[in-house]
């Protein structure tokens, strides 16, 4: 593979992690950070009311909240914040989208936060791909352009990757047990999987290499 991305911190971290940076790149974040009294990262329904005007009826703050929560996780991440409450503004639904993939809002979308932001039950290594696809200039991450180019068709057609190579998310080739349910649809009953895994396991070494397993080459 030419292309790396993957990252050490989860959504959740990274969601933690972000009013301090922001400040310095002229957001702020202080109205999400002060509500967020739990420290979790997300606004409840009763610390999200606290950014809303006072006098509000509770009908109107769950239609705000409802407004507000894009994802429909039932708690509202900073993303989500910046963008119901106008800091974060956009031209078209594109850009939208990736402020509100952009948990950490700095500007750029991992593959985590790609994949977080693409729902449905597609296996991984095909979310992987379009995430490779777009990523032009291959570093890791994918700029607002190299996004919106990418969902409006705009992107050149690029490499293409084995399966192999795409369901295996560390580039080592070899295919871990954690790494073949990327080849599954999101979701897929773990027995099953495992199942497949083992009966494919011939040496019982816990890992796949292409002599084992080799579904062949995808086209992007």
């Amino acid at each position: 593979m030419k292309k790396t991305a993957t990252t050490t911190l989860t959504l959740a971290a990274a969601a933690m992690l972000a009013a301090s940076s922001h400040a310095q790149a002229g957001i702020d974040t202080s109205l999400f950070t002060t509500a967020d009294i739990d420290v979790s990262g997300s606004l409840s329904t009763t610390e999200f009311a606290t950014t809303l005007e006072a006098g509000l009826s509770a009908r109107a703050i769950a239609k705000s909240f409802r407004g507000a929560d894009a994802n429909r996780d039932g708690s509202i991440q900073l993303s989500e914040h910046l963008v119901f409450d106008g800091t974060l503004t956009y031209e078209n639904r594109f850009e939208r989208l990736f402020y509100l993939g952009d948990a950490n809002v700095d500007g750029s979308l991992t593959v985590e936060e790609y994949t977080a932001a693409t729902p449905g039950k597609s296996p991984l290594w095909i979310v992987r791909r379009a995430f490779l696809r777009a990523d032009v200039d291959a570093s890791a991450t994918l700029s607002l352009e190299e996004y919106v180019n990418f969902r409006q068709g705009r992107t050149p057609q690029g490499e293409s990757y084995t399966i192999f190579e795409l369901t295996d998310f560390n580039n080592d080739g070899e295919i871990t047990a954690e790494e073949f349910a990327n080849f599954h649809r999101r979701g897929a009953p773990e027995a099953k999987v495992d199942a497949r895994f083992a009966k494919l396991d011939d040496d019982g070494d816990g890992i796949l290499v292409t002599t084992e397993w080799n579904p062949g080459v995808k086209a992007q």
